[in-house]
């Protein structure tokens, strides 16, 4: 049985995109990394779980600029949902990778958009089912890993809680059994 959409809003609303290189809500680069809220690198491999690629549309992340906002990606261009675990910091994460295709087309939007140039000018956006669930600035180490050609479109979606992550989780599969 799918999860219903307040439980899914609830608990995406709650937890915070960590692209691996990517965003986060406090998740380290290392075991030893002061916790932030910027976007920034994590280490965390999607690892074990389940593909994914169907109707994911309802997950999308956003990159807001000074005059105008760019899809990232939605819940369709992620490859693989891992399994829900606890990282080194003590946040429980989602890791998750991105399709090929949505790991160039968040690169060149990241190019077009001028975030090196420019990274505390813009925002990363996370809504479900068009409600607004959480708002990033973007870390030096992403735009970094993003123009070194670096980032492998790794994810951490994390959250304050195991159930929570539990939740999208079993959306994100849910939606790509659809």
């Amino acid at each position: 049985m799918q999860p219903s959409r307040r439980a899914v809003l609830g608990a995406v609303g709650s937890s915070v995109l960590a692209l691996s290189a990517g965003c986060t809500g406090a998740l380290p680069t290392s075991s030893g990394s002061e916790q932030t809220s910027d976007v920034s690198a994590t280490d965390a491999p999607a690892t074990g779980g389940t593909s994914t690629g169907s109707d994911g549309a309802a997950f999308e992340a956003r990159l807001h600029g000074p005059e105008r906002e760019w899809l990232l990606f939605d819940g369709t261009d992620l490859e693989r949902v891992g399994d829900v675990r606890t990282t080194d910091s003590g946040m429980v994460g989602l890791p998750v990778l991105l399709t090929e295709a949505a790991l160039a087309d968040v690169t060149e939007t990241f190019r077009e958009a001028g975030v090196a140039e420019n990274r505390d000018a813009f925002e990363i956006v996370q809504t479900y089912d068009g409600d607004e669930t959480g708002r990033f600035g973007i870390s030096a180490s992403l735009v970094e890993a993003i123009t070194d050609g670096e980032w492998d479109g790794q994810l951490l979606l994390s959250f304050e809680n195991r159930e929570q992550a539990e939740r999208v989780r079993a959306a994100l599969v849910a939606s790509s059994d659809a």
